[in-house]
């Protein structure tokens, strides 16, 4: 089972979209081994610190989303996720807070990705990532939740 972190900043205070992320979060959990790590909100640079600290001593593949990230469609990120899986390989996503991620964190990640040009609230990009993930295996898997 592939384990995948998701490293935030800030906890999800709105409660629509706690909910869709619980949705999610128990749908995913017979096909991932999901950890979560939620940083504790600050200024600028105390927030990039304390991601700069979680992500350094990492093995797993590093993943920051970014609007400024390559965009993929749902079945390309599907694909990404299942050569990682077929490579063995963990994969850590980072979702910045308010003041978005510092060039130093892009510069860490292995892969920077985006879900458009446009800038979302943290707590949106929570939910689309657990959503995406969702409809990335159940491409993988067949299952006719993504119709194209």
């Amino acid at each position: 089972m592939q384990k995948i972190t998701i490293i935030s900043v800030g906890k999800v205070k709105t409660s629509w979209i706690n909910e869709g992320i619980e949705l999610y979060r128990s749908r995913l959990r017979s096909d991932i081994k999901l950890e979560e790590r939620v940083l504790e909100a600050g200024n600028e640079k105390e927030e990039h610190a304390k991601i700069l600290k979680t992500i350094e001593s990492s093995h797993d593949v590093i993943v920051v989303l970014d609007e400024q990230g390559k965009e993929m469609s749902s079945k390309g990120f599907s694909a990404f996720l299942s050569q990682k899986k077929d490579e063995g390989s963990s994969m850590t996503f980072v979702i910045g807070g308010a003041y978005g991620l510092s060039d130093e964190i892009r510069k860490k990640a292995d892969v920077v990705m985006g879900f458009g040009p446009m800038t979302f609230p943290h707590e949106m990009a929570q939910l689309m990532l657990f959503e995406q993930l969702f409809r990335a295996i159940a491409i993988r898997k067949g299952t006719g939740y993504h119709h194209e």
